[in-house]
């Protein structure tokens, strides 16, 4: 694997927690840059969290809770998610299935020196999330896009990761491929 460099203005706007971004592919084969495809991750995964983080751990079980977040783009542009957040909870524990499907349309996004645009259809988010001590715990999540554009380029192979975090809010690690480009990263 190759380590994947970031330019110092894409590193302003994404928190660096300390760690390398090392595994994603840097090969000549992938559609879209490192930057992009790690940017549209993270906006993509902030959208799922948004969801998720909308609605407050449910105090009866089982539970079904419904899930909507619609949004405009920081820059323009609209995203949208809806989906259900069920499961069980007894005495603050317990364990959440999440089925969240998601579109973004011309998602404009400028971190103040380079402005994307993202699109993306069939996104999906399933999954679990635990429940633990009143409040949503350990999440691992099964991320897929089949059709996403960055910057009106095509994301070859669309996304397949996995995300797994200590809680739907916390810094997530994904593992899989995105944009022709596979390994694992830490998301803001």
């Amino acid at each position: 694997m190759r380590r994947l460099i970031f330019s110092l203005p894409l590193l302003a706007v994404l928190p660096f927690s300390g760690c390398k971004r090392v595994g994603i592919d840097a090969s000549d084969i992938a559609s879209v840059s490192n930057d992009d495809t790690y940017a549209m991750l993270a906006f993509v995964w902030d959208g799922v969290q948004a969801a998720v983080n909308s609605k407050k751990e449910p105090q009866t079980s089982p539970f079904n809770l419904a899930l909507s977040y619609s949004a405009g783009c920081p820059n323009g542009g609209q995203r949208s998610y809806q989906g259900t957040l069920a499961g069980t909870d007894s005495s603050g524990t317990g364990t959440a299935t999440l089925s969240l499907t998601g579109t973004l349309t011309a998602c404009v996004v400028d971190d103040g020196a380079t402005a994307r645009t993202f699109n993306a259809t069939g996104v999906a988010a399933t999954g679990t999330i635990a429940i633990a001590g009143d409040a949503y715990a350990a999440t691992n999540v099964h991320l897929t896009a089949s059709s996403v554009t960055v910057n009106g380029t095509i994301c070859t192979g669309g996304v397949d990761l996995l995300v797994a975090a200590a809680s739907p809010s916390s810094q997530p690690t994904v593992t899989g491929t995105a944009c022709g480009r596979s390994g694992v990263v830490q998301l803001p």
